[in-house]
């Protein structure tokens, strides 16, 4: 709802092309990072702090334990692990973008695509977040062929899917919500 708000917001003013969205997508993406940051280790430190109080559980803390034991793996795995792969993927769909718009002179991606992209790509987790840019790609592909055969056209012309990320989104999160039930999909899943 974030994203749709915000490509609402940015259509409704006009502001698409103009200087402001980008900085505020900019500060977007960093609330967001400190979000992510913010709510690893505020869980991970009450968890400590419940696990100090317990008279069974504090047996797996330290003077008892190393702290790399126990702990650290199970903050990594509750808290922690979900929000990093969910960045690290969107930073390898921006990497991969960079190097599509490199590789085709700028003419692939609209600017305001790239921040997009990784707010998406913020919402489902890893392994299906890529899947969903190569999708989108394969679709991309697809749509510019189609344009070329229905408008019988010499050139290139090129064909924005800007607003149809909103929509593959869309589908693709309660995809993510699904497969995430399956033990072959978590399996994949690091």
């Amino acid at each position: 709802m974030f994203l749709f708000g915000l490509d609402l917001i940015f259509k409704k003013t006009g502001a698409y092309g103009g200087v402001w969205p980008f900085r505020s997508y900019r500060l977007a993406i960093f609330i967001i990072l400190a979000f992510f940051i913010f709510y690893s280790t505020s869980l991970s430190f009450f968890q400590y702090r419940e696990w100090q109080l317990d008279s069974f559980m504090r047996y797996s803390l330290p003077p008892y334990k190393d702290l790399g034991k126990f702990y650290l793996g199970y903050s990594y795995q509750h808290f922690i692990k979900i929000p990093l792969w969910r960045l690290i993927g969107a930073g390898l769909i921006i990497f991969l973008m960079g190097l599509l718009t490199k590789l085709f002179r700028g003419r692939f991606f609209y600017r305001e695509e790239f921040y997009f992209l990784f707010f998406a790509g913020l919402l489902i987790d890893f392994p299906l977040n890529l899947g969903f840019f190569i999708f989108g790609l394969i679709l991309l592909v697809v749509v510019q062929f189609w344009s070329i055969i229905n408008k019988r056209r010499s050139g290139f012309e090129r064909v924005s899917l800007r607003n149809f990320w909103l929509g593959l989104i869309l589908i693709f999160i309660p995809l993510n919500f699904y497969l995430n039930q399956f033990y072959w999909f978590a399996r994949i899943k690091p």
